[in-house]
């Protein structure tokens, strides 16, 4: 009969990893967890702005039925102006708010911080291998 193996296994290979490649895994899986986290943190802005988009296209296409329509008559009846004409007014107007909502959501995206603490790392570590590099 074997004996059994000892509760407090040894948690590293028999052949133990060599410094310079045990440095480069932790540096590479940090480096990943934090891509992760800033992959996570892009998602989200960029759900925000998909929502802010398709809010933005439903109030314009909402408007565009139902605003132009009500005001167009208010319109024609107040000013006596074609209906063509009142309705070429509104419609522009309706144009300029839907303009309006995606300039919104092209600020928020152009304004977004996409994966900053991983470009900051990666600028710090250039300067560290920069110099290492001078030292040697």
């Amino acid at each position: 009969m074997e004996p059994a193996a000892p509760a407090s296994a040894p948690s590293t290979p028999p052949m133990a990893m060599g410094g310079i490649s045990a440095t480069l895994l932790r540096y590479i899986e940090a480096r990943g967890l934090l891509l992760s986290i800033e992959t996570q943190e892009a998602l989200q802005i960029l759900l925000r702005v998909v929502i802010f988009t398709i809010l933005g296209s439903i109030i314009a296409l909402t408007g565009w039925l139902l605003l132009t329509a009500g005001l167009a008559a208010l319109i024609i009846e107040q000013t006596g102006w074609s209906p063509l004409k009142a309705i070429f007014i509104l419609a522009g107007a309706q144009l300029v708010l839907a303009l309006i909502c995606f300039l919104v959501a092209l600020a928020r995206i152009k304004s977004a911080l996409w994966f900053a603490d991983s470009i900051n790392e990666l600028q710090k570590d250039r300067t560290w291998l920069a110099n290492q590099t001078k030292k040697s």
